[in-house]
């Protein structure tokens, strides 16, 4: 039904290949075909829709993608330095826990 504007025209040999095409080009876009005789190629690009597509693009898909991307290295960014924080939580806390277990064996010599 997309191509239904070709069914009046001839196939024409694509040289070099052993494809044949029709094709139609207007103002509203165009509309192709192509076969090797097994199988059949199509494409049919209407103008304003290319248009609606490159608007939804650039206004809202590639904004969008920026964000997540971003928000995604900052995501990692955060995850890291967490992640260092708690390390040094945690030498802090070992840290703590030799310091108090060494006084309490000195304390406990010094009973003995």
């Amino acid at each position: 039904d997309n191509y239904s504007n070709l069914k009046d025209l001839d196939w024409i040999n694509i040289p070099g290949v052993n494809f044949i095409m029709k094709y139609k080009f207007s103002n509203e876009g165009y509309s192709i075909l192509v076969t090797n005789l097994k199988e059949i190629f199509g494409e049919s690009i209407n103008e304003d829709q290319v248009q609606q597509r490159f608007s939804l693009r650039t206004h809202i898909l590639v904004p969008t993608l920026c964000h997540a991307l971003l928000t995604y290295q900052e995501n990692i960014a955060l995850k890291k330095r967490l992640s260092q924080w708690e390390s040094k939580q945690n030498l802090e806390s070992v840290s703590k826990s030799i310091d108090i277990l060494l006084d309490y064996k000195m304390n406990l010599s010094a009973f003995n």
